[in-house]
């Protein structure tokens, strides 16, 4: 994996995106507040510069943001 992080993940954050970057499917059953909104913008990241997708919704309570 050849990705330039904006900010570091936590190595929990890293072991779920080593995981799950190269799956069609998956899912991240973590706990609240542990991350799983960077690990999908991160595996986001790394399927755009794939040219595997071409857009991405993230949706989330109002109190996340």
């Amino acid at each position: 994996m050849n990705y330039k992080f904006k900010t570091k993940p936590y190595k929990h954050q890293l072991e779920a995106l080593n995981r799950s970057h190269n799956k069609k499917v998956y899912a991240y059953f973590m706990e609240m507040g542990t991350g799983k909104s960077k690990v999908l913008i991160d595996t986001s990241g790394i399927l755009y510069g794939k040219g595997a997708i071409n857009a991405v919704v993230l949706v989330a309570p109002k109190g996340v943001y």
